[in-house]
């Protein structure tokens, strides 16, 4: 498949993580959200991190995209976190009255990991180092 080689989208210890960068707009959340569902429906891969750390500051119409996305995903039996809100970003959130209660979120993908193996009640602790932990910053 085309996002096997392209696709900013991996997999993270039986999650899928979908990062967003400082060129996230309303046209490529339409994108990642299209491939993110059917990268769910033919993996199997149900625990999705919606990495948010590289975000500074996100305009209204794209994050009610990416909120969208998250309750598309858990429509479909998946899971969504929201990872490494930055400041601008939360703020965005308040000024829209969204309901924080309603959304899980963590500070990073290594807590995310950790929210979806106590969702399924796996135990086991991640490694304590980055490089055995996908070479990824946590």
């Amino acid at each position: 498949m085309d996002w096997e080689k392209s696709s900013p989208l991996y997999e993270l210890d039986g999650c899928l993580v979908v990062p967003f960068d400082q060129g996230t707009n309303a046209v490529n959340v339409g994108a990642l959200r299209r491939e993110t569902l059917d990268r769910m429906a033919n993996t199997g891969l149900m625990d999705v991190i919606l990495d948010m750390s590289s975000l500074p500051i996100l305009d209204r119409k794209t994050f009610q995209m990416i909120d969208e996305m998250a309750r598309m995903i858990e429509a479909m039996g998946g899971g969504a976190v929201f990872t490494g809100i930055q400041p601008g970003v939360a703020t965005i959130m308040v000024d829209m009255n969204v309901d924080t209660e309603a959304i899980s979120a963590a500070y990073s993908i290594k807590e995310s990991v950790l929210y979806f193996r106590t969702k399924q009640g796996r135990s086991e602790s991640l490694p304590a180092d980055e490089e055995s932990f996908g070479g990824i910053g946590y």
